[in-house]
């Protein structure tokens, strides 16, 4: 039987709220609700299969996010906020950072001491630094670095930049973002390149990637090719297929299975992560894509091909009754739903059920430690 993780911030971070217990006790739970919710919503799919296991547990986030704040003696401190709180816990090496992360982190925070760059909070008016989020492609051979200030002035730019570039080889592109909004988006409509490139490079599922700053990309690389692999095993694709994308990100699903169908059909709202996809997809020589920016609701109104298979992966808050509207009345042959959130999820599945019937449904462990759960639902059309 696999130990039980130490972490000296369990019950004050909150972040991992399912470490003490064993990980094949915290499977159980997952396959547990996953089982009462499809119950209770009573939709009565075809199979519930086991949740796919991660073979790593800790150290799995591609991507981290650490905030600041200053204590009333004066030091600088990094971590995360405490359960319903904007009570920050000061935290040293968490579980689920990778090394470079923790060590790129590390260093960013004695620099912001040495420098004397001080955090944004309210008790230090004259304080800058809101956030630092760190990405890393799946070997830690590339890191991105992207500093989030309260207004455009960040002290120290060219030194701080100068030293991370200097102390880690890895680092490939250093970006300063300003969001001077106070709500649950980190990242701000502007930012400036420090240093470097806009993007890191990655691979998945055989496939090359580069990323952007504001691009969406899975936070647990091994589990993601699981995804992947199971998500196109259960959609039963064909070459007579046109595949419709939605939400598709820089477009790894429907790259993943660009080679299976006759056509994919991508469309995402953040232009970023459209030119990536585009990118991605020429980079990899997979031409048999096309991509739309703006919203699912919006952009189905323009599309000339109807799709005969869908996958969507869309946000927590789901599918917009618009589009569920879509589906139902095209009612195209295969439909995948990747979720995030079940609790939305099953909203979803509620409205297309007069059309669809809910076939298999394929949890996935992407978050171990924490109770999230990623959810693949594949439809039949009734007869």
């Amino acid at each position: 039987m696999e130990s039980l993780t130490k972490c000296p911030y369990l019950y004050s971070c909150g972040g991992c709220d399912l470490l003490e217990k064993e990980y094949v006790d915290q499977l159980a739970t997952k396959d547990a609700k996953t089982i009462k919710n499809f119950r209770k919503a009573d939709l009565k799919p075809n199979e519930i299969r086991p949740i796919l296991r991660a073979d790593n547990q800790n150290a799995y986030r591609n991507k981290i996010q650490y905030n600041f704040d200053i204590t009333y003696g004066g030091e600088i401190i990094c971590g995360n906020y405490a359960p319903n709180s904007h009570h920050l816990i000061s935290i040293d090496h968490c579980l689920l950072e990778n090394e470079l992360s923790y060590k790129i982190k590390t260093y960013f925070l004695q620099l912001m001491k040495d420098f004397d760059v001080l955090p944004y909070c309210n008790s230090q008016s004259n304080g800058s630094v809101k956030n630092l989020v760190i990405r890393t492609n799946h070997d830690s051979s590339e890191a991105m670095i992207i500093i989030i200030t309260n207004s455009v002035f960040l002290p120290k730019s060219k030194l701080l930049a100068t030293n991370l570039i200097k102390h880690f080889p890895e680092v490939k592109c250093i970006v300063h973002n300003v969001n001077p909004r106070h709500s649950g988006f980190i990242l701000g409509p502007e930012s400036s390149l420090l240093f470097g490139v806009p993007f890191i490079k990655d691979k998945l599922c055989g496939l090359s990637y580069h990323i952007s700053p504001n691009s969406f990309f899975q936070i647990n690389s091994a589990q993601t090719e699981k995804l992947y692999e199971s998500l196109l095993q259960l959609t039963h694709l064909s070459k007579d297929d046109v595949l419709l994308d939605a939400y598709c990100g820089i477009g790894t699903i429907g790259l993943t299975a660009a080679r299976k169908v006759k056509k994919v059909i991508g469309i995402e709202i953040v232009p970023e992560a459209v030119e990536d996809a585009a990118e991605n997809a020429t980079r990899n020589h997979l031409f048999n894509t096309s991509y739309h920016t703006g919203d699912v609701s919006k952009v189905i109104d323009r599309l000339t091909t109807k799709p005969t298979a869908v996958i969507v992966d869309p946000p927590r808050s789901g599918l917009s009754p618009r589009f569920v509207g879509y589906l139902n009345y095209n009612k195209p042959a295969k439909i995948t739903y990747v979720s995030c959130n079940q609790k939305t999820l099953l909203r979803d599945l509620q409205m297309l059920k007069k059309n669809y019937l809910v076939d298999v449904v394929q949890p996935v462990d992407l978050f171990p430690n924490t109770g999230h759960i990623e959810t693949i639902v594949t439809l039949k059309l009734k007869v």
